[in-house]
């Protein structure tokens, strides 16, 4: 396993952990995981199939993914972690829903994240909090946490 794919899995783990995202569940996905497998043929895209899945479920699924990765001038790679609250406001609001807002599970998920630096693996730097965007508004509203964390690929 990949570092990179190391440090998402020790991120939804945290997140998996902890009320709201634990009781009802919110469906946690990491791209990283899903990438094409020959043992598979013609099963489609998991991902997109995991999150509407859950958008019909419970109305609320979590996306976490690496958007960036950029190597600092002193050596450090530099990895931009984004978590996606997607919440079908309809379904999630319905009585069958999980009934959590989206803006209130981002803000668990920073306050669950944010200078958090995993026990397993200290060669990551604590999450700083870079920001919260909204991608999308609507029925499906989208709210993306933007995060930041270092390395050095050599210590890895």
């Amino acid at each position: 396993m990949t570092p990179y794919l190391q440090l998402l899995h020790a991120i939804v783990d945290r997140l998996r952990a902890e009320d709201p995202f634990a009781t009802p569940p919110a469906v946690l996905v990491m791209p990283e995981a899903d990438e094409p497998d020959p043992e598979r043929p013609g099963q489609g895209d998991s991902l997109t199939d995991a999150v509407e899945a859950a958008l019909a479920k419970v109305g609320v699924a979590v996306v976490v993914y690496i958007e960036d990765v950029e190597i600092t001038d002193d050596g450090f790679d530099r990895v931009g972690v984004r978590v996606q609250v997607i919440e079908h406001t309809v379904n999630n609001r319905h009585e069958r829903g999980s009934q959590k807002p989206n803006l209130t599970l981002a803000h668990c998920a920073r306050s669950l994240l944010e200078n958090w630096q995993s026990a397993e693996h200290p060669e990551w730097t604590p999450l700083l909090f870079e920001g919260l965007d909204t991608i999308s508004k609507g029925i499906v509203l989208i709210r993306e946490l933007r995060l930041t964390t270092f390395t050095r690929m050599s210590s890895v």
